[in-house]
């Protein structure tokens, strides 16, 4: 990501940057600048021939997701 490089800011969803936060490798800035939920499908064929692959990806956005919220602002 650029921003832990130095090369500006980032607009990214919370679980993405949440622990470069709390490492104070990132600093919040413009948090009055939010958006509103915005919800995640996955789409994907019958279960019954679901690969591996396939559910390792959904079992992961499954359990990143379940315990966000939006980050409070940080000073």
């Amino acid at each position: 990501m650029a921003a832990l490089s130095g090369m500006g800011i980032a607009y990214l969803p919370a679980f993405l940057f949440e622990q470069h936060l709390e490492a104070k490798r990132l600093i919040q800035v413009l948090p009055e600048c939010r958006t509103e939920e915005v919800p995640i499908s996955v789409m994907y064929p019958s279960k019954r021939y679901l690969p591996a692959k396939v559910r390792a990806f959904v079992d992961a956005l499954v359990e990143a997701a379940k315990d966000t919220a939006p980050v409070p602002p940080r000073y």
